[in-house]
């Protein structure tokens, strides 16, 4: 009698799929480091970057047949790593952090009193800046640590107006702290 196989060569890989395979893994090695560099460009963090990177070439993978011929994929891979970064900014929000370790020692830290008056002249002036609206968020958020819904509750605002506001301000600190004014 003969032995069938459970599982004949054809059914592993069909052929296709042997030369998506192939052509896959030239894309990856060529064009991960450029998907790499774009998503730390596009403000995920460097311990998160590896992570991200893998989940742009889940999505190539994934659409591989919709890709046609040879072309070059680093404008649709540039994109997709685009639109990535922005769903992990988005989602970031709602992420915690948790650190290992203990807590710093807090009393053997040394307090300069000239910094912390230039942090504060620092602070002062960017305050300057915002509107009346945009600076009442800011400090209801950043300074008191109410959550952006709970201010837009208290200021009968839309939260997501209070987020546009916080998006603001944080922007215009960015902007401050580089050009170091």
């Amino acid at each position: 009698m003969e032995r069938v196989h459970p599982r004949p060569g054809s059914a592993k890989f069909s052929p296709k799929h042997s030369s998506s395979a192939k052509r896959f893994t030239r894309i990856y090695a060529r064009d991960r480091p450029f998907v790499r560099s774009v998503l730390l460009r596009f403000g995920v963090p460097a311990r998160d970057v590896d992570d991200e990177v893998q989940e742009v070439f889940a999505f190539a993978w994934r659409h591989m047949e919709q890709l046609v011929g040879e072309l070059d994929l680093r404008p649709w891979l540039y994109t997709v790593a685009i639109n990535r970064a922005r769903n992990y900014r988005r989602l970031c929000r709602c992420r915690k952090v948790c650190f290992a370790g203990d807590p710093p020692d807090l009393a053997r830290l040394e307090v300069d009193p000239e910094g912390m008056i230039d942090a504060y002249r620092g602070f002062a002036r960017v305050m300057r800046r915002f509107s009346g609206k945009v600076r009442e968020v800011f400090v209801r958020v950043a300074v008191e640590g109410q959550s952006v819904k709970a201010v837009a509750a208290q200021l009968r605002i839309p939260s997501k107006t209070a987020e546009a506001r916080m998006r603001i301000a944080k922007a215009s600190i960015l902007r401050t702290q580089w050009r170091g004014r």
